[in-house]
């Protein structure tokens, strides 16, 4: 996992307030080593105090007035060999990172360049994820539908899933979506709700839990429907032509 920010930023002389510079790291996962690169101009490093802090507000100093007049900080800070950036293994990676720069000294200036961030995560913490992008037409009033899959490589307990469907419709009432793992278990994720809504585009959320009563709920729900319909003499309104034909009823009556 890596993440960098690239915008330079003037280190203000002989302030102890300094500059912060962000980094965002959106992938979760305990850091199991830690990398921290860092491009300084200045005329006189030994001003300077460095210090990285991580989203969870534990922090280590990187530099700390060491150096002298000499000229720049280009250092790669490693877990393996600091001390300080050490102590931050095992915190967790998603969040905002900061590093802040200060000149704790007058006369000399200079400016933060660059700077980067490289980790290893615990493999077990990060998320798997798969993306499938289809374009298929759903045929109309057809019990099969359509099918589409997502391959994922990584074994292990699913603990919650996430799922982004992104459908156009006409009639969102008129389909019920699935989803089923390898396994062959399954969860209804939309069951004929909505009516005469057009398109689908929702993100759910679901714990292992969830997924079976949310499932189960719309499942239900789209048996009513159904019942319902039936009572009052019609089908399922599955597709756009009749969806048109029973509002060209609706106007003539």
């Amino acid at each position: 996992m890596r993440g960098e920010n690239l915008t330079r930023q003037s280190i203000p002389d002989n302030d102890a307030a300094g500059i912060v510079s962000r980094i965002h790291i959106g992938e979760p996962g305990e850091i199991k080593r830690l990398t921290a690169n860092v491009d300084i101009t200045h005329t006189y490093i030994g001003d300077l105090r460095v210090e990285l802090a991580a989203p969870g507000g534990a922090s280590a100093v990187l530099h700390d007035r060491s150096g002298g007049s000499s000229d720049n900080l280009a250092q790669r800070y490693d877990s393996t060999s600091v001390a300080a950036l050490a102590g931050l293994v095992g915190q967790t990676a998603a969040g905002d990172w900061l590093l802040a720069v200060r000149d704790l000294e007058g006369q000399d200036l200079g400016s933060l360049n660059r700077w980067s961030l490289e980790m290893t995560l615990d493999a077990a913490d990060a998320p798997a994820s798969g993306e499938a992008t289809p374009a298929l037409a759903i045929p109309d009033n057809a019990p099969a539908g359509v099918s589409s899959s997502i391959a994922i490589a990584r074994a292990g307990n699913v603990g919650q899933i996430k799922v982004a469907i992104d459908i156009t419709h006409t009639y969102i009432g008129d389909l019920r979506i699935e989803l089923a793992a390898p396994s062959g278990r399954s969860v209804v994720l939309h069951g004929q709700l909505g009516g005469g809504a057009d398109n689908l585009v929702v993100a759910l959320r679901l714990g292992d839990a969830a997924v079976a009563a949310v499932g189960a709920a719309r499942a239900v729900d789209a048996r009513q429907l159904d019942a319902a319909r039936r009572r009052r003499g019609g089908g399922r309104c599955r597709d756009a032509e009749q969806v048109v034909d029973r509002d060209r009823a609706r106007a003539l009556t």
